[in-house]
């Protein structure tokens, strides 16, 4: 029984981890159509990165 439950929270943790991926690739693939940049904190400095580099250096099958 308690295996089920370790096993049905790891399935879920799968696909919210998959479904967060998808999102994000499509923000990305989204910003970059239009060259806008992504905004992230790094270390409490503030880091813009254009969508275009990140597609390129992350996700090179995305690049058209």
């Amino acid at each position: 029984m308690e295996s089920n439950k370790i096993n049905d929270i790891d399935i879920l943790r799968e696909k919210i981890i998959k479904g967060l991926q998808i999102s994000f690739e499509n923000l990305v693939r989204e910003k970059a159509k239009d060259d806008k940049e992504l905004i992230f904190e790094e270390n409490g400095e503030i880091v813009r990165i254009k969508a275009k580099d990140l597609l390129m250096e992350f996700m090179p099958s995305a690049v058209n």
